[in-house]
């Protein structure tokens, strides 16, 4: 699909759909026609035209200014699949996006999309929360995020979203080890003994 995308002039990485001119208005933006297309289909074609990407992806990560849903909604069969086996999505402060508008209806989505993932809540200091299948929680969360103020950075905040797959083709992957290790409900899981231990290796 073809559409308009704004790129403030101060940031590359803060590059919006979302109404460029107005939230960086004290900077100002160049605006570009880009093609989008569903993560579906890009991994079905890593997995025809090419023997140097191996499946599954060890992580995607999705900073995209307000459209974490479409993302996911191009994403589920590669998720279904276990295809992806971490996926960091960061999500954005501004209240004109999906999940502000319907919290509930979002959160169930997000969950259901990821349902065979555990899914946490990451905030700036590095603190998770789970959610699990918990929608009110989630929902409760995305309420907050519309409220809040774009410019509040404090650590306290949740403002990502980590979820991995612990499948037989992603259980010893380096990504998933790495999240089950930090974020895991269990201090001592196998992954935190796996990855810690390597990491100590030859420190004598």
């Amino acid at each position: 699909a073809k559409q308009v995308i704004g790129v403030p002039l101060h940031s590359l990485a803060e590059s919006t759909s979302h109404s460029c001119g107005e939230l960086y208005r004290w900077y100002g933006c160049s605006y570009h026609h880009i093609y989008s297309d569903l993560l579906d289909n890009q991994i079905a074609n890593l997995a025809v035209n090419t023997n140097s990407v191996t499946l599954p992806l060890d992580i995607v990560k999705v900073h995209v200014q307000g459209h974490e849903m479409r993302v996911l909604s191009g994403a589920q069969q590669a998720l279904a699949q276990g295809q992806v086996c971490v996926l960091l999505a960061r999500v954005y402060y501004f209240s004109d996006v999906s999940f502000a508008h319907e919290p509930e209806r979002s959160a169930s989505f997000l969950l259901e999309t990821l349902s065979n993932y555990t899914v946490v809540l990451v905030n700036g200091a590095g603190k998770a929360m789970q959610v699990g299948k918990y929608p009110d929680l989630l929902a409760e969360w995305f309420r907050s995020v519309a409220s809040a103020e774009a410019e509040d950075k404090t650590l306290d905040r949740y403002n990502e979203i980590l979820a991995w797959h612990s499948g037989p083709q992603c259980r010893n992957r380096p990504a998933t080890l790495a999240a089950e290790a930090l974020f895991g409900e269990e201090i001592d899981s196998p992954a935190r003994r796996i990855l810690f231990s390597s990491s100590d290796m030859g420190s004598d």
